[in-house]
């Protein structure tokens, strides 16, 4: 518990106050949707950082690529359990949530799973793409050591 929710308080004599009533009761209204935001924003970071690395927006044929870290993979995994923990947390406090917060979240429901679902499909998509650009550049590297410098195109310089 609180330290000031322990000690009377001057004005009313009750442990708690009215203020600190409201306050959980918005944190309890707006904690879904923080939630939902974090996760999205996580989402967008991980792909962002596989697209980045995968270097997918230069255009060039064959780039050298570095292999996926498994910081990015936990992070992927995270962002597993961080889409799906706004809505356990609806559910869990479903209650306390006042009753037109509560209709917002049942009325946008599927269109938030929706979002955050296609934004992990997309990460995913951006860290195949990097894991395969990724694999070329491991057997360019190969070809390279064994039987001396490729182009882009696979002829030899």
């Amino acid at each position: 518990m609180w330290i000031w929710r322990m000690m009377p308080m001057m004005s009313t004599g009750s442990t708690v106050s009215r203020t600190d009533r409201r306050r959980s009761e918005r944190l309890a209204d707006y904690l879904p949707m923080i939630l939902w935001l974090f996760a999205v924003a996580w989402t967008v970071a991980v792909g962002a950082i596989c697209a980045a690395r995968g270097r997918l927006l230069t255009g060039e044929h064959r780039p050298e690529v570095p292999t996926v870290s498994w910081n990015v993979v936990a992070a992927q995994a995270l962002s597993t359990l961080f889409i799906a923990l706004p809505f356990m947390v609806f559910v869990l406090i479903q209650e306390k949530v006042s009753a037109p917060m509560r209709a917002f979240y049942e009325r946008y429901l599927w269109i938030g799973v929706g979002i955050v679902l296609v934004l992990a499909v997309l990460a995913w998509v951006m860290m195949f793409l990097q894991a395969k650009r990724a694999e070329r550049t491991q057997a360019d590297q190969v070809l390279k050591r064994r039987h001396g410098t490729f182009d882009a195109n696979g002829g030899t310089i």
